[in-house]
């Protein structure tokens, strides 16, 4: 490798280390805080309610729900999460 090159290789992995990138299989037993007055929970139980609210929502089986909310937490984390549960209030809303 180039002087160059190896110095951009060092350069991503400090990067790296700074930002958090969301990993399920990793995240999985971390736990999630709530701003609110509800106890913090493990992020596998969180998603795991969140698909039993969506499989009365939807019409998909929980396997389903579960995989498209863990998809969606390693791409954006929490933020992704809440996105599919705002999405599926609303068709659920518009029929």
């Amino acid at each position: 490798m180039s002087p160059t090159e190896t110095n951009t290789h060092q350069k991503l992995k400090e990067l790296e280390a700074v930002v958090k990138v969301p990993d399920y299989s990793k995240d999985k037993n971390g736990w999630v805080s709530f701003n609110v007055n509800k106890p913090k929970k493990k992020l596998r139980k969180y998603i795991s309610g969140l698909a039993q609210v969506l499989c009365s929502r939807n019409k998909q089986t929980y396997k389903t729900n579960r995989e498209t909310l863990i998809k969606y937490y390693n791409q954006d984390g929490l933020d992704g999460i809440r996105r599919v549960m705002f999405i599926n209030l609303i068709e659920k809303r518009n029929g």
